[in-house]
């Protein structure tokens, strides 16, 4: 039987030292109620249904992960998780075999306090329409340096496209993932070096737009249920505690970066406050993962939800400024507080006035 091992390889100055692991249970560290190490099509592997599978000892700041995946066209997400901090906060490339062929058929995204954000980072920046082969082993390398990060898919000399990493730059671990369908893994091999050429170029990000609100004041997380049946905001909400945080270069605020979401507290506030001149009615631009609540003044204007599926089997609930309200704005200093609640797929909100007249944002 060919034997599979997975190699580390560590550069250092004047001393190069090779580890080899092999493909067993004892090196690995599983989250998973479905996993086992079998030969499958030739190749000893990892078969994993749903969870993680982390091997022991294995970490990454810079460097070259190659590995083999097998997979069929039933829905799963099968891929690697990387510059892993803890079983919450890591970096996450996987794919969607059933989608081959559509821009969402690979996806790149940063995790934050357990929560992934695919709602947040789609597009082109993040995703890739790649023709996915299947029930066959797939050969994929990932080749990062700093901030960069080279996709290839298949035994090919050019990158398939190219991410621009959301994540702070940490030497952390990584693993296997997947859920639902079953998926293998095999010839994982990992070379930490700063010596990586990064030949692609990502797609730039799209920057926010002129009058994209670029910080809030933001709560800690509460129950959704204290709004409900509310057309006010409830008296405890001025008394919680805020702190000021930034939005990325989009726009977006991902919200999981600043709050954990926990099954009884998967809601927080977003305040602003706007300084207007004069008494006048303006158009506020405004998206959201996954239910929004919007408040002028204390008073409730505006309740929708984007739940994924929520219109129809299709809909994925990506974020984006799609929705508009017309905000009667009083002379002097007007608050506006978004009530973020969050399913799964991504916390986030963006805003924007698209006209400014004789008004600040403070």
């Amino acid at each position: 039987m060919k034997k599979v091992f997975l190699f580390l390889s560590i550069a250092c100055t004047h001393i190069s030292i090779a580890q080899q692991i092999d493909l067993n249970e004892s090196n690995w560290h599983f989250d998973s109620e479905d996993h086992k190490i079998l030969v499958h099509e030739g190749q000893k592997s990892l078969m994993l249904t749903d969870g993680v599978a982390i091997p022991k000892g294995i970490k990454l700041e810079n460097g070259i992960i190659e590995f083999d995946m097998f997979y069929s066209d039933e829905m799963s997400f099968p891929g690697i998780l990387f510059h892993r901090e803890d079983d919450k906060n890591y970096e996450e490339f996987y794919l969607r075999p059933w989608l081959s062929g559509n821009p969402d058929a690979t996806q790149y995204s940063p995790l934050y306090n357990g929560f992934s954000g695919w709602q947040l980072y789609y597009g082109e920046s993040y995703a890739k329409a790649v023709e996915l082969p299947f029930e066959q082993w797939v050969h994929f390398k990932l080749a990062i340096k700093n901030n960069l990060m080279d996709i290839y898919i298949g035994h090919v000399d050019e990158p398939t496209y190219t991410v621009e990493l959301k994540r702070a730059f940490v030497d952390g671990g990584l693993g296997f993932k997947n859920a639902f369908a079953p998926a293998y893994f095999a010839n994982l091999k990992v070379v930490p070096t700063d010596d990586v050429m990064i030949k692609g170029t990502p797609v730039p990000e799209k920057a926010m737009a002129e009058g994209t609100v670029s910080s809030w004041e933001i709560s800690p997380a509460f129950a959704e249920s204290a709004l409900k049946n509310t057309t006010t905001l409830p008296n405890d909400y001025a008394s919680r505690s805020y702190k000021t945080v930034s939005v990325e270069k989009t726009g977006v605020l991902n919200i999981a970066q600043y709050t954990e979401r926990q099954p009884d507290e998967n809601t927080v506030y977003l305040k602003l406050d706007v300084s207007s001149g004069e008494e006048q009615t303006l158009p506020f631009e405004f998206g959201f993962s996954d239910r929004v609540r919007v408040y002028l003044n204390g008073e409730l204007l505006y309740y929708a939800s984007d739940v994924w599926q929520s219109r129809d089997y299709k809909f994925l609930g990506t974020i984006g400024l799609h929705d508009t309200l017309f905000l009667p704005l009083k002379k002097g200093k007007n608050e506006i507080v978004l009530a973020v609640s969050e399913s799964f797929g991504g916390w986030g909100s963006i805003a924007r006035f698209p006209s400014m007249p004789n008004i600040k944002l403070q």
